[in-house]
């Protein structure tokens, strides 16, 4: 019941691209995250794979034992090797909350353009309470709220927004 009384919620303030004016997220979401075709059947895996090619990473990380995560990345991109360094341009977390992201905000491997994506950011009221705290968080400079995952950048030349977008 709590999953889809917040997936109302999200509906009623979310947006589609008409609703963004960062040139940065426009064409994110039109160029990537609107693209055809859908990559994998959990809209988060999904997401994930069509930003490897948006943004062709040269290090990816899966934070949490994902292997069907793992085996959709080997199989579309056979050159990328995940890694759980915490240390790679694009890097997603399976299980997570704030201390960690917040931990891993403050070490200075981080790089500008460095972007999380945080599965399950409304799959319980704690877990949406974690994401509150991440994109109030003054280090972060773009967040953006899938419904079935955050995404969330550094961008030292952005201003700090948020975007709730419908994918």
């Amino acid at each position: 019941m709590f999953r889809f009384v917040a997936y109302l919620k999200f509906l009623w303030y979310s947006t589609n691209q008409h609703g963004v004016h960062s040139p940065f997220v426009y064409q994110y979401l039109t160029k990537c995250l609107y693209s055809k075709p859908k990559l994998h059947a959990i809209k988060s895996y999904s997401i994930f794979l069509k930003s490897i090619s948006y943004f062709k990473p040269k290090t990816i990380a899966i934070i949490g034992d994902d292997r069907a995560l793992e085996l959709a990345i080997k199989e579309r991109y056979p050159k990328l090797k995940p890694n759980n360094s915490k240390t790679a341009d694009l890097i997603y977390f399976k299980f997570w909350d704030y201390t960690e992201i917040g931990a891993l905000l403050s070490r200075e491997k981080i790089e500008n353009d460095t972007i999380f994506f945080l599965e399950d950011i409304h799959g319980s009221k704690f877990m949406e309470n974690q994401w509150q705290k991440v994109i109030l968080d003054v280090r972060i400079s773009v967040s953006i709220d899938t419904f079935y995952c955050g995404i969330v950048s550094i961008r030292k030349e952005q201003v700090k927004e948020h975007f709730t977008l419908r994918v």
